[in-house]
């Protein structure tokens, strides 16, 4: 009930996105997911399977701490700087904190990610190693609500098609964005 007081404006997202997902999980044959951040939890609202479009379903318990995903960063990128650093500070109170060259370092990759316009990263926690791709989802005020995901199998996205893969994936966020009354600038999307 709090998450949802909270993520009232999502609403409109979670109506919107599962319209726009099976075509793009038709155009690339992997999984999308839209994520939304919740006290530092990565929680997937909706995800598309690629082989079967409408089998739509939605997650209810938090599936990776932000700061570990693609997903998650892209968030915290598009994040005020405040909410970054009260971010980083729980991380620190449950006992995750960062030392200072590492917290540097993750403040460079979301600098990186603000200005290419999507994240890509390995997911490390499982045998296999996903390879995930996210770009930002805007609403109406500027602030971001969500991220676009495409997940791959185990292996990973052929390296000769990520570039490829990532901009679908970030004109389909926009679309997403738009529908959801973001006005695109140029600085939203590279």
């Amino acid at each position: 009930m709090e998450m949802g007081v909270l993520h009232a404006n999502t609403f409109e997202l979670n109506n919107i996105a599962p319209g726009i997902m099976p075509e793009l999980v038709f155009k690339v044959d992997y999984l999308a997911g839209i994520c939304v951040l919740y006290k530092g939890w990565l929680y997937a609202s909706a995800i598309v399977l690629p082989t079967c479009p409408a089998s739509e379903h939605t997650h209810t318990g938090p599936r990776v701490p932000a700061h570990l995903s693609a997903a998650g960063r892209v968030i915290l990128a598009h994040m005020p700087q405040r909410l970054v650093h009260k971010y980083l500070d729980t991380l620190r109170d449950a006992g995750t904190e960062f030392s200072s060259e590492h917290r540097d370092e993750f403040k460079r990759d979301l600098e990186d990610i603000r200005d290419r316009g999507y994240a890509i990263k390995k997911y490390y926690a499982v045998s296999k190693q996903p390879e995930i791709i996210s770009a930002p989802v805007f609403g109406k005020n500027g602030q971001i609500l969500a991220s676009l995901t495409l997940v791959s199998p185990g292996d990973g996205f052929p390296e000769d098609k990520q570039q490829q893969l990532a901009e679908k994936l970030v004109l389909s966020a926009q679309e997403i964005s738009q529908r959801c009354g973001h006005l695109i600038q140029a600085q939203d999307f590279v």
